[in-house]
């Protein structure tokens, strides 16, 4: 975990992907920040719930993270958020400030406390987490050699844009329609997610998420990855499982 915090240490794809990082780590703490970025607006012109989720989860699991033993892991089993004010570009940053609650033998308690870069409470949450020993087949390929001079997607120009003021002259249904059939710009979070392709029934809509480079070299093993995603669909974090707040980030859309 120290070593994820220190500056030019190796990171795995979902913080190339999205600027997420650990900037400090100890005995029962961590905060995480990730960059406010374009990128992460929505079709409303402001971030979901799932952006805030991804940060918060990584601070959430980080303190518990500290604590385990050699060969065992853990995994999120429950996440929840209490949203206290929306975050935009204008936040600059968005910092997760994670603290462990209650720690036993087989389960973990940790809440976190968000903020933007000026310093304002955004969300507070909480986690438990389930400790589990390592899996005996748990292996995974080397890691692709990261190519020479290629900016990391969070640090490119978004593409996409917010339609918010469309909201106020079309329905809901109307929107989705407008956007399966390419009428309307996808908001950059689609770009980036490759769910811009959105289909919608009766009560329900389908997100599709094609397989993201930044997902495919380092997957999590299927035993350990959620129900609703596909195996090809995931960014993993340090210890190759997927993070619950990506998770959210596909069910928020």
């Amino acid at each position: 975990m120290r070593l994820l915090a220190r500056p030019n240490s190796p990171q795995p794809p979902i913080s190339h992907l999205t600027g997420l990082s650990y900037v400090e780590v100890g005995a029962g703490l961590t905060t995480c920040a990730m960059l406010a970025s374009r990128w992460f607006l929505a079709a409303t012109g402001g971030f979901s719930g799932g952006v805030l989720a991804l940060p918060a989860d990584a601070a959430l699991g980080g303190p518990l993270v500290t604590l385990l033993e050699p060969g065992q892991i853990l995994t999120t089993s429950e996440l929840s958020l209490s949203y206290l004010r929306p975050a935009t570009t204008s936040a600059g940053a968005l910092i997760a400030r994670g603290r462990l609650v209650h720690a036993s033998r087989t389960l973990g308690l940790s809440d976190v406390f968000f903020e933007d870069g000026h310093g304002r409470l955004l969300a507070h949450g909480s986690s438990r987490c389930v400790f589990l020993p390592t899996p005996a087949r748990m292996r995974f390929p080397p890691p692709k050699p990261r190519p020479e001079g290629v900016l990391d997607p969070y640090r490119r120009p978004a593409i996409g844009e917010p339609v918010e003021g469309m909201f106020t002259e079309r329905t809901y249904p109307e929107m989705f329609d407008a956007w399966q059939r390419d009428e309307l710009p996808a908001p950059p979070p689609a770009r980036k997610s490759a769910t811009a392709g959105a289909s919608r029934g009766l009560s329900r809509r389908r997100c599709p998420a094609p397989e993201p480079e930044w997902g495919s070299a380092l997957c999590c093993q299927p035993r350990f990855r959620h129900s609703l995603l596909d195996e090809r669909t995931v960014q993993t974090n340090p210890d190759r499982k997927v993070l619950a707040g990506k998770t959210r980030i596909l069910f928020s859309t």
